[in-house]
């Protein structure tokens, strides 16, 4: 841990209201796994991997009084980061609300009391099935039974403490191969004793290979993945467990979950943009978009590390991005233009999936 006067010198409390929602940070590009659901695993001659500096966080840092939320993780395993912890720590001491979201191998119990004592709000483990066959098929590395051994570590440890934080979210994404694994998701996290369930689609899918896994649709949905969604949510209810699911049918909505006009993205190397998806660590980005072969550039408006973040987000062609939103708003109210930035329309999450 750093000196604790260095971190009084980071923290600036800020007494008025808080400008923004979130704002995710990719605090590692790094990762010892090679999921299959990853484009990492497919571009690793290309991918920048490494972790944020602390002076880069430093930099961003200075404007957390000024958000609600603070999410640190991007497109690697966070707790790789060896300033991980120290990052958590400002961003609490800031004022914000702090989660992460992992692959969970990491989460042994000197880590999982860390994370309890500093009072982190949310933990999101990501899942690609509840059974080991299938889990261990996508996310290539990993353990479930290591996996299901950290998270009742944590709930183990919160009970010893008396504490219920962190939040617990089991992040379940759905693909064409392990819908029927779904409800199994609600009953793994009632044995784990985690807080919630969310569902995710594979909104990302730079190869053929990412476009057959989708489960989601650009017509009507799949009516056995209907069912198990409904299934699974009706399980939740009877296990007093948060479930959430993203929809199976792509359709027009006024923003996506990322959100652009209240949030933002912060990328390992310091780029601001309107979220993850527009800045992985690729000059190129590669989509396939509805059997459509797409390739767009790394987007963004400003370093953190060159320009102060009111500059950045102030600049011309970051308030004209915005305002394509925002006419997207007006358009959708009154049933008439579509509206979306350039880069945004072949991005599954602006078709609500």
């Amino acid at each position: 841990m750093l000196d604790p006067k260095i971190i009084e010198d980071i923290v600036t409390l800020f007494k008025g209201k808080r400008e923004f929602r979130y704002i995710q940070l990719c605090v590692s590009t790094r990762c010892f796994l090679s999921c299959t659901v990853c484009p990492r695993t497919y571009f690793l001659d290309r991918w920048d991997s490494k972790d944020m500096t602390f002076e880069t966080f430093k930099n961003i840092s200075r404007f957390f009084p000024y958000t609600e939320n603070i999410h640190l993780s991007g497109w690697g395993e966070p707790l790789l980061n060896p300033y991980f912890l120290v990052m958590v720590e400002i961003a609490k001491r800031a004022g914000c609300s702090v989660g992460f979201t992992t692959n969970g191998a990491l989460l042994h119990d000197a880590m999982i009391k860390k994370i309890i004592d500093l009072q982190t709000d949310l933990v999101s483990v990501s899942l690609a099935g509840v059974t080991a066959e299938t889990h261990e098929s996508k996310r290539v590395g990993s353990r479930l039974k290591q996996l299901t051994r950290n998270l009742h570590s944590i709930a183990d440890l919160k009970r010893t403490f008396r504490t219920d934080k962190p939040h617990v979210l089991i992040q379940f994404m759905m693909t064409s191969e392990n819908m029927h694994e779904l409800p199994m998701s609600v009953e793994l996290a009632a044995e784990v004793e985690a807080d919630s369930v969310v569902a995710t689609n594979l909104d990302y899918t730079p190869l053929p290979f990412h476009e057959e896994l989708r489960a989601f649709s650009s017509g009507k949905a799949d009516e056995t993945f209907t069912r198990r969604v409904r299934e699974t949510g009706e399980l939740a209810r009877n296990k007093n467990i948060s479930f959430h699911a993203f929809p199976l049918e792509m359709k027009l909505v006024p923003v996506c979950s990322e959100n652009p006009l209240n949030n933002f993205y912060v990328s390992e190397d310091g780029l601001v943009s309107p979220c993850v998806y527009l800045a992985p660590p690729i000059q190129e980005i590669p989509r396939i978009f509805c059997g459509e072969n797409n390739v767009i550039p790394r987007t963004s408006f400003g370093n953190i590390n060159e320009q102060r973040l009111f500059e950045i987000w102030s600049n011309s062609e970051y308030v004209f991005f915005r305002k394509k939103y925002e006419q997207r708003l007006r358009g959708i109210l009154y049933r008439s233009v579509n509206y979306l930035p350039q880069v945004c329309k072949t991005c599954y999450k602006a078709y609500g999936v």
